[in-house]
């Protein structure tokens, strides 16, 4: 009997041209913890009567079966193409070897769809997933601490559970919370130094029910897209807490570089609004300043973009 263990549980990808077909897996990933699962959900057939002498109900008929679930991981300068181009939307590449930029600019159209195979700790206990969208992505490092990513996923099919593919995994390129430039974060061109950083863009993808199928369509936007950024600071200077209550509108960004290589991962939030800015003291001891950014979208920013620079042509591999 195949059991499933933790070790060697490995998620790869491959992008759909249709949605809900089946494509080979291009892009594996080492993950942290996965719960993509599907699940039926049954009703029971409320008649009246009883089934012969007894009191309990005679049937319970699968009406829904629900794909959703998370993969996450830790963050690196190389292999993280295919995650941030399906929760953002839109990736262009410029630039030769050994120095491509690739840009992920937060988009309308999402692309279309994923399809993922995950190997539960065994390659003789895999599963398939079909028609997957990135409802909510968070990207996330803390002071001493790597940056780690988390993709929630919906989607609209999955198969039986059987022997797997084999996993083809890059040298991880890790990025590390020291890594961002010395001068911290910047808003509206001033610099701030950061113990965490937490970016969320929240796609707000829901399922589409549809009476031909017990799972869902290919999942839709809800509702608008969030963009938010949270990060915690000592409180130093006064600056971010005069721009809270100012209602000033400027651009966020944070530079991380890869010491040895030089290849970079920028965050940068357009048309961004300081929402939140509080230092409360509550003890004796160092002071803390918790700040919320909300991105905004305008003619020609869309509010939200990552750029990565590094030595991979591709941008769904990079």
């Amino acid at each position: 009997m195949a059991v499933s263990i933790g070790p060697n549980t490995f998620v790869g990808f491959g992008e759909e041209s249709t949605a809900g077909t089946e494509v080979a897996r291009s892009v594996w990933y080492r993950v942290s913890r996965c719960t993509l699962l599907a699940a039926a959900e049954y009703t029971e057939v409320n008649n009246l009567a009883h089934v012969a002498d007894y009191a309990t109900r005679g049937e319970s008929i699968i009406t829904r079966k629900k794909l959703a679930g998370a993969v996450a991981g830790f963050m690196s300068y190389r292999g993280m193409g295919v995650i941030l181009k399906h929760s953002l939307g839109a990736l262009a590449t410029t630039g030769a070897g050994p120095t491509y930029t690739h840009t992920y600019t937060h988009a309308l159209a999402l692309p279309t769809s994923l399809t993922a195979e995950v190997i539960r700790g065994t390659s003789t206990n895999a599963e398939e997933f079909y028609g997957l969208r990135v409802s909510k992505l968070t990207i996330e490092v803390q002071a001493n601490g790597l940056m780690t990513w988390e993709a929630e996923l919906i989607g609209m099919g999955v198969g039986a559970r059987a022997a797997g593919g084999t996993a083809s995994l890059q040298t991880p390129y890790r990025i590390v919370g020291h890594h961002l430039g010395a001068s911290g974060f910047a808003f509206n061109s001033v610099g701030y130094k950061a113990k965490k950083i937490k970016l969320v863009v929240d796609n707000k993808l829901t399922e589409v029910a549809e009476l031909s199928s017990l799972y869902s369509g290919q999942p839709q936007r809800g509702d608008h897209a969030d963009i938010t950024i949270e990060v915690e600071m000592y409180a130093t200077v006064e600056t971010l807490y005069n721009a809270h209550l100012a209602g000033t509108v400027a651009t966020w960004s944070a530079v991380f570089t890869e010491p040895t290589t030089s290849e970079t991962f920028t965050i940068t939030s357009q048309n961004a609004t300081c929402t939140y800015c509080a230092d409360p003291i509550t003890a004796a001891g160092l002071v803390s300043t918790t700040a919320t950014f909300r991105g905004h979208s305008s003619t020609g920013s869309s509010g939200i973009t990552i750029e990565v620079v590094n030595s991979q042509s591709s941008g769904i591999a990079a």
